[in-house]
């Protein structure tokens, strides 16, 4: 548990510590049960501001059902969850993983060396994949709006980029300079993880913004085609 969460604040390290706990005391599967839901549903909220966020970025006015928003709300949430357990894990014991795996095959220093540079490239690469998907997916499609996997990569390797950088920088200044458990008590971990939370989703939106700007880019440079070819 600790090696999963050392990215976070300490605070908000003491707070997710604490909730594990309880649900491992209490070890009600209806409890357990609930609290996933609770979870899923709350995170969803969140999600659903940044589609439509997003949305408004590629200036897209359809709007979907409540029912397929929130389903496709839900299914990020899940993503970026399984997302945060894949890049910590192999951050965290993409070593031990090395370490059977190569005394298995018998591998040479120089595989070794390359398995340390994957630990860090796989993350990045699965970050930047969902990111993708996200900006491709939230934009209710609409006439006009012709928009392809390749489109969302500026906007997503920013966002993967500026987070790991902000969660970086937020985590060494809660832990070294911030008092919010000395002010707030134990409240101090949830006004952190709020906070963090809060980063994430700027970084999210500045992408989608990014990626708004690309593709009203290239939807001009596609109508000044046009209009040369018409000439010609």
């Amino acid at each position: 548990m600790d090696n999963l969460l050392i990215m976070l604040p300490l605070e908000t390290q003491i707070l997710f510590k604490n909730i594990v706990k309880k649900i491992v005391i209490s070890s009600s599967d209806t409890l357990l049960s609930l609290g996933i839901i609770l979870t899923l549903w709350t995170g969803s909220l969140g999600i659903t501001a940044i589609i439509r966020a997003i949305n408004k970025a590629y200036n897209v006015k359809k709007k979907r059902p409540y029912w397929r928003l929130k389903g496709l709300a839900i299914i990020f949430t899940i993503a970026l969850a399984l997302l945060m357990i894949i890049v910590l894990a192999m951050l965290v014991f993409g070593e031990i993983i090395g370490n059977n795996l190569f005394g298995l095959i018998g591998a040479t220093n120089l595989f070794y060396h390359l398995w340390e540079l994957m630990r860090i490239i796989i993350p990045f690469i699965s970050m930047i994949i969902i990111f993708a998907l996200l900006y491709k997916l939230s934009p209710t499609p609409e006439e006009g709006l012709n928009l392809k996997l390749s489109h969302t990569l500026p906007g997503a390797v920013f966002t993967t980029t500026g987070w790991i950088i902000a969660s970086m920088v937020f985590s060494y200044y809660v832990n070294n300079f911030g008092k919010y458990s000395k002010t707030y008590g134990s409240l101090g971990g949830i006004i952190v993880l709020l906070i963090w939370l809060y980063i994430t989703s700027i970084m999210i939106v500045l992408g989608g913004e990014i990626n708004g700007a690309y593709a009203t880019i290239i939807n001009n440079t596609r109508v000044e085609d046009c209009k040369k070819d018409g000439e010609k």
